[in-house]
């Protein structure tokens, strides 16, 4: 994996045999050095990739303290690294039971990012609150119209936890703005 230059340069279906657990492949999360001058890719950029695909990003416990207590808001800029604010989100998210999890390769019928850049998984609660989670595989910016069949009722609000910011809704879709192999967490309530 040090090798990838970009998120592009990760081949989807070869990194979803070899590492995700089902069908294939052997259950992981991506272990990310953060100190090698070598990498392109940030670990910003990983945990996107990452969560995309259901996982997490592990690193050095020195690392994550030092990346962890140098920023108190989460944010997705490169250079933050907001793991232990995805973990309180997750857990506030899923309120300590079971969430299911649908992938951007078995989710066209729910959710279309309109744009074959973006990947596009998301997670239902208990509660039948949906959080979405998006990748831009690209490495320039995009805007992207996000189409999502809820199960339960039509979209009522789109909150992104991170900016602590409300997302427009018109027709049954928003529009949403993606950095450079960037990632967006969305809670839908």
């Amino acid at each position: 994996m040090i090798l990838w230059g970009k998120l592009k340069d990760i081949g989807l279906n070869e990194y979803r045999a070899e590492y995700l657990s089902d069908p294939f492949g052997v259950p992981t999360n991506i272990c990310w050095h953060t100190f090698s001058p070598h990498l392109k890719l940030s670990p910003n950029h990983m945990e996107g990739f990452a969560l995309v695909h259901g996982q997490t990003i592990r690193m050095e416990p020195k690392g994550m303290l030092h990346y962890a207590n140098g920023y108190t808001n989460p944010g997705y800029e490169e250079n933050k690294y907001p793991l232990r604010h995805i973990f309180n989100l997750m857990s506030e998210f899923t309120g300590g039971q079971e969430a299911d999890f649908y992938p951007y390769w078995q989710n066209q019928e729910y959710l279309d990012t309109q744009n074959t850049d973006v990947l596009g998984s998301f997670y239902v609660n208990s509660k039948g609150e949906v959080l979405l989670v998006f990748c831009n595989l690209s490495e320039t910016s995009q805007q992207i119209n996000v189409i999502f069949q809820n199960f339960n009722d039509q979209l009522s609000q789109v909150r992104d936890p991170f900016l602590d910011s409300d997302i427009l809704i018109q027709n049954g879709m928003f529009t949403l703005d993606l950095s450079s192999q960037g990632y967006r967490l969305l809670w839908i309530k």
